[in-house]
């Protein structure tokens, strides 16, 4: 996290919290949707299903599965957590969509694969609530140490 402050100080951003980023993130989607439907007769509609279908399939599922593995924050950083994300998502998107096949026979077309996805993140939400409660409930019950 340390590494990725000082690059943003040094590009001059920083201040920026994590919500400034979402938010500069969406102005960027707009942009290039605007950008794209009027330099390239591209409808915007196409570039929001792409930049949708990217975050949906090759982010969102990796997070989810690495807040499961790792529930509390401080056990890894938000540049880990980020690389972890992206690393994951597509063994985990191919996975998901490979068991939906073989196991339960459902032909693969883009619904399907969004479903069975949505599914996959639905059954791990609930593993990392679960973790990141018990992480809590640990922690309390265990007395501090003091060093006298």
């Amino acid at each position: 996290m340390k590494a990725m402050k000082g690059l943003l100080s040094r590009v001059g951003w920083g201040r920026l919290t994590g919500r400034a980023l979402i938010i500069l993130f969406m102005y960027f989607i707009v942009l290039v949707c605007a950008a794209s439907s009027y330099l390239f007769d591209i409808p915007p509609e196409t570039t929001l299903r792409f930049f949708g279908g990217l975050i949906y399939l090759l982010f969102l599922p990796g997070f989810v599965l690495c807040w499961a593995i790792f529930p509390d924050d401080s056990e890894i950083d938000s540049v880990e957590r980020l690389g972890l994300s992206l690393g994951l998502s597509i063994p985990l998107t191919l996975a998901v969509v490979l068991a939906a096949d073989k196991i339960f026979n459902v032909p693969v077309t883009p619904l399907n694969i969004v479903v069975s996805v949505g599914v996959a993140l639905l059954a791990l939400i609930p593993i990392g609530v679960v973790g990141r409660h018990m992480k809590k409930k640990r922690q309390k019950d265990t007395p501090e140490s003091s060093d006298d």
